[in-house]
This record gives C-alpha cells, structure tokens and sequence, in this order.
C-alpha cells in the first residue's frame, strides 16, 4: 500500500513550537484508488525547429489532451482539447515555430491513460 503525501515548507513564526498535531482524528471513510496506466509517447523530430509529431499508440477509442510545458510545469501551449483519437497508432501534427528556443514537455492524457516526453526546440 502506497500514500502520497504533499508537503510544503513553511519558515519559522514565533509560536509555531506550542503546534500540536493530532492524527488520531484524521480517518478514512473508504478507499480510493486511482490509478493511471503510462502511455508510450515518441516526438519527432527532438529536437525540433518548426514543427514536431507526437505519435502515440491507444489500446482503444478515447478522448484525448494534450498540453506543452515548460521545464518548471507551467503552461506554454495547449494543443488539443477532448479530441477522439481511434484505437491503435496514432500522431498529431504540432507548430513549434512560435516556441522559444529551450526544452519543453509535452504531456498527453486520456481518460485512465497519460503520456510526458521531452522535447528539445532549436532555431
């Protein structure tokens, strides 16, 4: 059994050491589980100077996004959103012109499935 738990840092303010925490009251009313299956993407070419292929191969017809990020998660590009994709391979064409020269994600997702490859844009 697996728990993911997110923690941030928070600096020292007077009275943070009369801090009692108490995890006898935290409990859980029933299990979730959620699981995602990886989702084999290739881009090509990597690195790319104006446009750029992502192929990706579906076990079945689903919904698909995809979005390009930068190296610190942030948004630069969403691509495609709620597309239908059938089931086996598949690619979709994208525009790189407009991205500044750098390393970028691009990450896709459907419903159970996601994928994030690197790419590289150069000039």
């Amino acid at each position: 059994e697996m728990m993911l738990v997110y923690f941030t840092y928070t600096g020292y303010q007077a009275g943070d050491e009369n801090i009692v925490v108490d995890s006898s009251a935290l409990t859980a009313t029933e299990e979730i589980e959620i699981e995602k299956q990886k989702l084999a993407i290739q881009c090509y070419p990597n690195p790319a100077k104006d446009a750029l292929t992502i192929a990706f191969v579906l076990p079945e017809t689903d919904l698909i996004s995809t979005d390009i990020f930068n190296l610190q998660g942030e948004l630069i590009k969403p691509l495609v959103r709620n597309q239908s994709f059938p089931k086996g391979k598949n690619e979709i064409p994208i525009q790189t012109h407009d991205l500044p020269t750098g390393t970028y994600l691009i990450r896709l997702s459907a419903k159970g499935l996601y994928g994030v490859e690197r790419f590289i844009k150069i000039e």
